[in-house]
């Protein structure tokens, strides 16, 4: 397996919190990057074409709390996970202290 020379994605604002991990999702042909936010404050996303994603222009980062989303401060290092099924993104993710697991979706690919 080879792989291309990488590009950049998601290069201003919002960084990853350390010690966590990207979720993509392929939802209506974009693609759906999900992360932990680098100050402990909460989930984020960015979107990308998902027929060229290496020449096209990619938005965000996006807060998932600004979109309506309930997803709270996440856990410390812990990643939010996104998958598409049923026409819809959903996103799984552990709330900071006792908290519990939660879940969110959406239909238009605005969390």
């Amino acid at each position: 397996m080879s792989f291309n020379s990488a590009s950049k994605i998601l290069s201003e604002g919002v960084g990853v919190f350390k010690n966590t991990g990207l979720s993509s999702v392929m939802f209506k042909n974009n693609i759906y990057v999900f992360y932990s936010g680098v100050g402990n404050d909460g989930a984020w996303y960015g979107v990308g074409p998902g027929a060229s994603p290496r020449t096209a222009q990619w938005t965000g980062p996006s807060s998932c709390r600004n979109s309506g989303a309930t997803i709270m401060s996440l856990s410390s290092y812990t990643s939010p996970c996104a998958v598409a099924f049923d026409n819809r993104i959903w996103v799984f993710f552990n709330g900071s202290g006792n908290n519990g697991t939660f879940w969110t979706t959406s239909q238009d690919g605005v969390i």
